[in-house]
């Protein structure tokens, strides 16, 4: 529960000085993620994130906005395996939440959305 409220406050403040979408990731693997990337029609990068760490980044829709429709695209290592997957959306170059929380396991991701 403090997570969410941390995860809450944080996103007031960053949300109050730039327009996009924050995503908050949490490694629940037994091995370190490498090579993060979050793309949309641009894409914010993290190098790691270590076993049971959580990481926020900022994927900013303002600057360079397109007005399209899209979809976000997430990509990682662990060990030499490679992910990818694709989830949420956007319309007009406006996505409809400005909050994911972004669960990584050992086999599966969870993504939750949280709608403003």
């Amino acid at each position: 529960m403090k997570k969410y409220i941390y995860f809450t406050i944080l996103t007031a403040i960053f949300m109050s000085c730039s327009y996009g979408v924050d995503f908050q990731i949490e490694n629940h693997s037994s091995k370190p993620i490498k090579d993060l990337s979050i793309a949309a029609f641009n894409t914010v990068y993290i190098d790691s994130i270590g076993l049971n760490e959580t990481k926020i980044i900022f994927l900013d829709f303002k600057s360079d906005r397109k007005y399209t429709d899209g979809g976000f695209r997430i990509k990682y290592n662990i060990d030499t395996i490679k992910y990818l997957r694709g989830f949420g959306y956007y319309s007009n170059g406006i996505p409809p939440s400005h909050n994911f929380i972004i669960k990584i396991y050992n086999d599966s991701i969870k993504i939750e959305s949280v709608f403003d």
